[in-house]
């Protein structure tokens, strides 16, 4: 990182850094360091020393670790390997021509050796006592970015109720989403449930279903979510699939509600 400028020019101005790997197929992406080149860390250290806004853009096949630069940057934009045309994509989203709506298909870890799934079980979240003061320890679960994480240039807000408390054959949520910004906007909103006792630990969380909507400014729409009950199915002892009666608990956006199967 040699910039042929002064740095101070840099200073209250906007920077759209680009930083991430090449692409790759098989073998030829095998790799065993999950950080980027020290560079790429630097050149975003001096150019937030300088007093630049950054915008970090970043190209990968997989989330390579941006712990230490990421509270350094005021946007980051995931653009993963987007191939020919991702480069006009970028742009219209950087310009503000498109409204972002993508959330992230994958829980974007924090640590290297920390690649745990968003449906992880209780113990993954536990604090590891790594010295004999019992006081020195790491967190397993402590993603950069959760599961569904995603941002938009609009806002929404979401209201959601239950019709059935009692599951003998689906659960019927009924859910409002609100575009409360000043744009268009998509927005996804996933749809999670906790299986609070059963014959195995059970997973802090489940994906059961999801409401994806397109509205204008100030527009709502009304959504009537039914979810079967063999959706809320694990692997059971036996290792094949079953459903047990019993209390749940279902998380829609920032609201949680309890329902029993039967």
């Amino acid at each position: 990182w040699a910039p042929e400028v002064p740095l101070r020019a840099f200073a209250g101005k906007t920077v759209v850094v680009a930083i991430g790997e090449w692409s790759y197929c098989e073998g030829v992406g095998d790799l065993e360091d999950m950080f980027l080149p020290e560079a790429q860390y630097q050149m975003i250290r001096e150019l937030h020393e300088a007093g630049a806004r950054i915008i970090g853009v970043i190209t990968a096949g997989r989330p390579r670790n941006i712990r230490d630069v990421e509270p350094l940057m005021d946007a980051i934009v995931w653009a993963g390997l987007p191939g020919d045309f991702g480069g006009q994509a970028v742009a219209n989203l950087l310009l503000g021509t498109y409204t972002p709506s993508g959330k992230l298909p994958f829980t974007y870890p924090r640590q290297p050796s920390a690649h745990i799934t968003f449906d992880h079980r209780p113990i993954d979240a536990m604090s590891i006592a790594a010295g004999p003061s019992g006081y020195d320890g790491t967190v397993s679960f402590g993603p950069q970015y959760t599961f569904g994480h995603g941002l938009s240039y609009t806002t929404f807000e979401v209201e959601a109720s239950l019709k059935t408390e009692v599951v003998t054959d689906e659960l019927v949520v009924r859910i409002a989403v609100a575009n409360t910004g000043t744009r268009e906007g998509r927005y996804t909103l996933p749809i999670y449930y906790e299986d609070l006792v059963a014959s195995i630990v059970p997973s802090v969380q489940n994906l059961c279903g999801y409401v994806q909507v397109d509205l204008q400014p100030g527009a709502q729409e009304v959504r009537e979510v039914r979810i079967p009950r063999d959706r809320f199915a694990f692997v059971g002892v036996d290792q094949k699939w079953v459903v047990e009666p019993g209390d749940m608990k279902l998380k829609v956006a920032d609201q949680e509600f309890s329902f029993t199967l039967e």
